[in-house]
C-alpha cells in the first residue's frame, strides 16, 4: 500500500518498463493518459499506445538510455499537448540496465504561456511608441483570446478620466476614445494593483453601458506607473466569455512583464508631447513677435517720415523768414534798419526757442477734451479712431481739431498737427 500510494501520489505519469518496452508497472496518471486501467497496461508494450511516429522516437530515446546508462531529458507533442519526458535507467546487481524509470509531466500550459510570450515579445520587440502600443494591443488580446484590449493614458484634466491610446476590437483598431474609470474595473487598476475578473463584470457593473452593451464577461487590467511610482496609464484586456484558470495565470504573468515596458513608453510619448506642445506654444510667441517687430518698424518709419516733414518745414520757414532780410543786407552791403532789424528778430524767434513760450501759453487756452484729443493726435490716432475711442461723432473731432489749430495759432494748413504736436 504505502508503495502504491507513492507510485500514485505524484501529479506525472510514472511508468517502469523493461528494456523491451513491456510495462512492469504504472500509476494511474499514467494509465488514465493513455485510456486504460493500470492492469490493463501492465505486460503490454508502451510503444503500441503512441502514433507510429511518436513511438518510434520514443523508442529510440529509451535505447539510448538503456545502450549509454545516463538518463535523459526531452519534449514532445501528443494530440495536441506537450510532454515532458524523463527517463532514468535501473541497473542490476552487475550494474547492467534492465529496466526503466519513465516519468512524463504535461507542460502544455507552460509551453503555452511560452508561445504566448514568445509571440508577444517578437510582436513588439522592434515597434516603439504609439506604433508598440499598437502592436501590443493587438498581440496581446491575440494571446489571451480576448476581442478587446486597451491602452489608455489618464487625463490630466480629471484623474477618473481615461484616453485610450490604442483600442483593439474584435480583430482590428478601433477608434480611441475617452471614458470614465467610475463604476468599472478600471478604477480598481487605478488603485495601483493588478485587477482580474474571471467572469460575471456586467453583472457585477451593471450601472456601465459601455460593458454591458458589449457583453463583456471576464476583465484584466494592470496600471502604469512612472519611475517615481506615478500613475499615468492603464493596460487591460476584456472578453465576452470568462477567462479560464489558464489565462487567468497568462494575463497575471503578462500584464505583470508588459507594464513597465508600456509605462515607459507612455512616459515617453508623455514628454514628447510636453516637448511638442512647448515648441508649438514658442513658434506662436515667435510670430507674435514677429509682427510686434514689424508693427514696431513700420511705426519707427512713420515717425522717420513726419521728421523728415517736419525738418522740411522747418527748413522752409527760416528760407520764408530769413531769406528777405539776408537779400536785404547784401543790398545793403550788410546795414539794416531798426525797422528791419526788429522784423528779423521776430522771424528768428518764430523758428526758434521763444516759439516754445508762444506755444505753453497756447496750449494752456485748450479744453480738456481738446487736450485729450491732442495726446490721442500725438499717438498716430486718424480722427475715426479718436472718435471710436472717445464715443463721439466723426464731425464733432474734426471740429475739435480745427478748434485745436485755432488756438495753437497754426493759420498755415500744410503745418502737419501731429507731427508739431510731437515735436512741442
Amino acid at each position: 500500500r504505502m508503495l502504491d500510494a507513492l507510485i500514485n501520489a505524484p501529479i506525472e505519469s510514472a511508468i517502469l518498463v523493461n528494456t523491451e518496452g513491456t510495462v512492469l508497472a504504472i500509476n494511474r496518471i499514467g494509465a488514465k493518459r493513455l485510456g486504460k486501467k493500470e492492469d490493463e497496461i501492465i505486460g503490454m508494450e508502451i510503444y503500441n499506445y503512441f502514433p507510429s511516429k511518436l513511438a518510434k522516437s520514443r523508442k529510440a530515446k529509451c535505447n539510448q538510455v538503456i545502450r549509454t546508462g545516463k538518463p535523459i531529458r526531452f519534449q514532445d507533442k501528443l494530440e495536441g499537448r506537450y510532454y515532458d519526458n524523463n527517463i532514468y535507467p535501473v541497473f542490476d546487481d552487475k550494474n547492467k540496465v534492465t529496466a526503466l524509470a519513465i516519468y512524463v509531466r504535461d507542460v502544455t500550459r507552460h509551453r503555452q504561456a511560452e508561445i504566448m510570450l514568445r509571440s508577444l515579445v517578437e510582436g513588439t520587440a522592434k515597434a516603439t511608441g504609439r506604433d508598440f502600443f499598437n502592436k501590443l494591443v493587438e498581440h496581446l488580446a491575440t494571446a489571451l483570446e480576448c476581442k478587446y484590449s486597451i491602452i489608455g493614458r489618464i487625463c490630466e484634466t480629471d484623474s477618473r478620466q481615461i484616453k485610450t491610446l490604442s483600442f483593439w476590437e474584435k480583430n482590428k483598431l478601433g477608434k480611441n476614445f475617452v471614458f470614465d474609470s467610475a463604476g468599472t474595473p478600471c478604477d480598481e487598476v487605478l488603485g495601483n494593483k493588478i485587477c482580474i475578473y474571471k467572469d460575471k463584470v456586467s453583472k457585477q457593473f451593471p450601472q456601465n453601458e459601455w460593458l454591458t452593451g458589449h457583453k463583456i464577461e471576464a476583465f484584466a487590467g494592470a496600471p502604469l506607473a512612472d519611475a517615481n511610482g506615478e500613475l499615468i496609464g492603464i493596460l487591460t484586456v476584456m472578453d465576452t466569455k470568462p477567462l479560464s484558470n489558464f489565462m487567468v495565470d497568462g494575463a497575471l504573468s503578462i500584464l505583470t512583464i508588459f507594464a513597465s515596458r508600456a509605462a515607459a513608453e507612455l512616459k515617453r510619448i508623455n514628454a514628447e508631447d510636453e516637448q511638442l506642445a512647448i515648441a508649438t506654444r514658442l513658434r506662436k510667441e515667435q510670430k507674435a513677435l514677429f509682427d510686434k517687430h514689424v508693427a514696431l518698424k513700420q511705426v519707427l518709419e512713420h515717425m522717420d517720415a513726419e521728421k523728415s516733414d517736419f525738418r522740411h518745414e522747418i527748413s522752409s520757414s527760416m528760407e520764408q523768414a530769413l531769406m528777405p532780410y539776408v537779400k536785404k543786407m547784401r543790398q545793403k552791403n550788410g546795414s539794416l534798419s531798426k525797422w528791419d532789424l526788429e522784423l528779423f528778430e521776430d522771424a528768428i524767434k518764430s523758428i526758434t526757442g521763444t516759439e516754445i513760450d508762444d506755444f505753453r501759453a497756447n496750449y494752456s487756452k485748450l479744453t480738456s477734451r481738446e487736450m485729450d484729443i491732442c495726446d490721442l493726435i500725438k499717438e498716430g490716432k486718424t480722427s475715426q479712431e479718436i472718435a471710436d475711442m472717445l464715443h463721439l461723432s466723426l464731425q464733432t473731432i474734426q471740429k475739435h481739431r480745427s478748434s485745436i489749430r485755432k488756438k495753437l495759432q497754426l493759420k498755415n494748413k500744410n503745418i502737419n498737427l501731429p507731427a508739431y504736436l510731437r515735436y512741442k
